[in-house]
């Protein structure tokens, strides 16, 4: 793969991930507002009378942050994949079917393969550290278990059996917005590596 073409992957990437950052930053914000009007136009409320009113904004959140945290996963591996054949990093034939979201299978026919969600994002950091040169090293294990407590949320709220499905609590928001705050870090610092990288290939 030439070099142009992987730093073409590089920028559209990073343009990928942008939107998707927007997008989660602004369902953030509505949450944040809706608050804050709560708070100032009714001071009197209730503790769950004040988490009741916020209730459709909190599964927005979290079902729109977890849906973009899907597409930048996918995004990852792929652009891991373009680095490493640029890079002839070699992959084992499980990595590429992780990567690609397919595998043969014994009758020789093509389907599709998914990771599941909490195996998905440690896979894609791990792939784009390993293709950039660097190792992912999981470090702040207490906001990765929030995350991953998260995903169960929104797969909860998702698919709801029943009417205590729908309800947030105080705890999981609080929880939500660590565990997320979290991946967004992890992201914007994939975003620099990107730019390094970009950078330092343009040259050679």
């Amino acid at each position: 793969m030439r070099t142009s073409n992987v730093i073409q992957e590089i920028i559209e990437t990073l343009k990928f991930w942008n939107l998707l950052l927007d997008d989660m930053d602004y369902a953030r914000a509505l949450v944040d507002k809706s608050r804050q009007e709560l708070m100032t136009n009714s001071p009197t409320l209730s503790e769950a009378a004040f988490l009741a009113r916020l209730q459709p904004g909190l599964r927005f959140m979290i079902r729109n942050e977890i849906t973009a945290m899907d597409g930048i996963c996918y995004r990852a591996k792929l652009l891991a994949w373009r680095i490493c054949e640029y890079r002839k990093v070699d992959l084992t034939r499980g990595e590429t079917e992780k990567i690609l979201e397919r595998r043969i299978d014994k009758n020789g026919k093509e389907k599709r393969y998914y990771l599941k969600t909490k195996q998905n994002i440690i896979f894609a950091l791990r792939m784009l550290h390993r293709a950039m040169g660097s190792d992912f090293v999981l470090t702040d294990t207490e906001n990765w278990k929030k995350l991953c407590d998260t995903i169960g949320m929104r797969n909860r709220i998702t698919h709801p059996k029943k009417l205590e499905d729908l309800s947030v609590t105080t705890e999981e928001y609080t929880n939500a917005a660590d565990g997320l705050g979290w991946l967004l870090v992890s992201v914007k610092n994939l975003n620099k590596a990107l730019l390094d990288f970009r950078s330092n290939n343009r040259r050679t």
